[in-house]
Parts: C-alpha cells; structure tokens; sequence
C-alpha cells in the first residue's frame, strides 16, 4: 500500500489498516476464505486494487453481506471476465 494512502487514512479517522503482502502463495479464493473467518465486518470497508479488488469481491461473498462496503478499483483482467456468476460480486 501506498504509504501516503496509508497515512491519509489514519490522519482522518480512527483505523485500523491491514495490508496483505502479496507473496507466491497468495491465491484470491484462498485469502478470501480466511479473511471470512475474521468478526465485526458491519464496520470494515474492504479495498481491493487490481487482483485486491478480486480478493475484496470474494471476501464479501464469503462475508454474506455483512461487510459495510466494498471498494475494487481497476480490477485486473484475469478474473474480471469470470463467466460463472457464482464466481463474480456484484452490488446488492
């Protein structure tokens, strides 16, 4: 993450900010499912940029809604044309 972003984040409110490093064994499923297991989403807006924005989409999925918002922004072509809609997110 862009420390600017990160540090104009906690100048303006009280965060918390987690940042996924992308290592080899990052997969979008994979990470999706274990952010799933974590509690009080009604209060976490998720950002996802590029493959994020994948990640981001599935957590939601995996959430059942109960994340606030979610923000993807430019997400990456490999998984944007995804043709099952059970693999895709979508606004309510």
């Amino acid at each position: 993450m862009n420390n600017f972003i990160r540090q104009q984040l906690l100048d303006h409110a009280d965060h918390n900010v987690v940042v996924v490093d992308w290592g080899a064994g990052a997969q979008t499923p994979k990470l999706s499912h274990v952010s799933a297991g974590l509690s009080g989403w009604n209060r976490i807006n998720v950002i996802g940029h590029s493959l994020g924005g994948h990640v981001a989409g599935h957590t939601g999925k995996r959430t059942n809604g109960r994340i606030q918002a979610i923000f993807a922004t430019d997400p990456a072509g490999p998984l944007f044309n995804i043709n099952s809609p059970n693999d895709r997110f979508g606004s309510r």
